[in-house]
């Protein structure tokens, strides 16, 4: 079973809209570390804008897998995704197995992906506001 390990961050919407270079490559640079250091098969980085979350980088994920992924952001926060969770409840969310889920709304992108169970968590001080 593969996992995927994701972070978001909060961002304000003009920075999101109109994110630097600089930024786009620590957030490739964050993924990857992220997702060696828990071991993960994926990682992979969004911005929460509040209103909408948006995936920044992803690492490890194949090109459809990728593309599946980009069809379901952004979006606005729901149980439907990890990402969703994370924001909503302010917590690190695990979801042992997409496919058993029934709130887990992005089966087809996690199936195009290759992985199963995700844990996505929020930077130490988003968690805490």
């Amino acid at each position: 079973m593969s996992a995927a390990l994701s972070t978001t961050v909060k961002q304000h919407p003009e920075q999101a809209i109109d994110a630097p270079k600089a930024t786009s490559a620590n957030a490739n640079a964050g993924a990857t570390n992220a997702r060696k250091l828990c071991e993960a098969t994926f990682g992979g980085v969004y911005i929460f804008d509040d209103e909408l979350l948006h995936v920044v980088a992803l690492d490890g994920v194949s090109p459809e897998g990728n593309e599946a992924i980009n069809r379901v952001f952004p979006n606005s926060p729901s149980r439907g995704t990890s990402t969703g969770r994370a924001i909503l409840s302010r917590a690190i969310v695990y979801i042992p197995d997409t496919t058993k889920d029934t709130e887990y709304q992005a089966k087809s992108a996690a199936q195009a992906a290759g992985f199963r169970s995700l844990w996505q968590s929020l930077p130490a001080g988003d968690a805490a506001k």
